[in-house]
């Protein structure tokens, strides 16, 4: 029975102990974090773009997508596409999509299309009063399969307010 017991407190209860773990994180450790992820979860040369992210204000919003859209681009096996541009606004203004807008599957997937990524990116930060999640869906076009979903909490005053 003690070398049960043992095993359970030397093998099981650290196991048990890292599920329920909430790390909080700056956000730059975030967006490095699900860069980094999604980098080792997208194939070779695929054409990707960050269509959208939700956040308190389009401020924040295009700040994110700014900044994970810079750290996709230092990898060098990913093919980045700008979310920029008069003809990907007028289309977003066409399909009455604000940046802070939670973009639902079909839109990301047309939008997507549109601008000739393989792959999108779209996500949320939400705020909380302990903590701010921010979590990523990255879709194939084709397939709308979420091929690297990311979530992180960050610590809540790591980012500005509007």
């Amino acid at each position: 029975m003690k070398i049960i017991l043992s095993l359970f407190f030397t093998l099981l209860l650290p196991i048990a102990t890292v599920a329920q773990s909430t790390t909080l994180v700056s956000l730059e450790q975030a967006l490095a974090g699900a860069a980094k992820h999604i980098a080792s979860k997208v194939d070779e040369e695929k054409e990707i773009a960050v269509v959208s992210i939700a956040s308190s204000s389009n401020k924040v919003s295009s700040l994110l997508i700014d900044e994970l859209t810079a750290l996709l681009k230092e990898n060098n096996k990913l093919k980045v596409v700008e979310r920029s541009g008069s003809d990907l606004e007028k289309l977003m203004a066409e399909k009455k999509i604000q940046m802070s807008d939670l973009v639902d599957d079909n839109t990301a997937v047309s939008i997507g299309k549109y601008i000739g990524a393989k792959i999108i990116i779209a996500g949320v930060l939400d705020n909380y009063s302990e903590f701010s999640s921010f979590r990523l869906k990255t879709s194939d076009v084709k397939t709308a399969e979420n091929i690297a979903p990311y979530t992180a909490r960050v610590k809540s005053n790591e980012f500005f307010q509007p």
